[in-house]
């Protein structure tokens, strides 16, 4: 929680100074999402696959109604992966079995708006994303556990949206692992991100 709290303030003290001299506007969305680690874990014993998850959290958009923007936001996120021992014989793996891991990202995101009237903006984003890890659930097949996961990661993104009527918007975002998931172990994970919010 305290390396969450310190992501927080960074990201309040970045985006302040706009939130006070532009327009912002509020989203409250939830999507779902895919994640893969791009390779498999080094240490010869393990093997990792992602699955499909969920998010749900917000975002805030500042210097919404000009061609550049500023947007961040906090999004509670989930996903699976299935993790088992490569020396035990496959007829003893429940391979049903998954990690569930909980995560808040705090992405930090500059945008420029493409198109934008009345009733339809398209806009485009990128940036980094902060990622927090909250916890996970262990397997009791594999010897793995909290200590094995950075509590800080680090990600880049980039993404497309589309808001209607400056009510509803769609978005699809893809983020890339700057920094190693695991501790000690070149794996780092991507995710692909589709999701709604409404407009406030």
């Amino acid at each position: 929680m305290r390396n969450l709290s310190l992501l927080a303030v960074l990201s309040a003290l970045f985006f302040l100074p706009f939130s006070t001299t532009a327009q912002t506007e509020f989203i409250i969305n939830a999507g779902i999402n895919s994640s893969a680690f791009d390779n498999e874990l080094n240490d010869g014993n393990r093997f990792d696959e992602g699955r499909v998850g969920w998010n749900a959290g917000f975002d805030l958009r500042f210097g919404s109604d000009n061609v550049i923007f500023l947007q961040t936001g906090a999004r509670y996120n989930e996903f699976t992966a299935r993790l088992f021992r490569l020396d035990v014989d496959d007829v003893n793996v429940n391979f049903e079995q998954r990690t569930k891991f909980r995560t808040i990202k705090l992405p930090l995101n500059a945008g420029i708006n493409f198109i934008e009237n009345d009733y339809i903006d398209l806009y485009g984003v990128v940036g980094l994303v902060p990622t927090a890890l909250l916890d996970n659930d262990e397997v009791a097949e594999v010897d793995f556990d909290d200590d094995d996961i950075r509590n800080i990661s680090l990600g880049a993104d980039a993404g497309i949206g589309i808001d209607l009527f400056n009510i509803v918007n769609l978005y699809l975002n893809y983020e890339v692992g700057l920094t190693d998931f695991f501790e000690g172990r070149e794996a780092r994970i991507n995710m692909f991100t589709a999701g709604v919010g409404i407009i406030f």
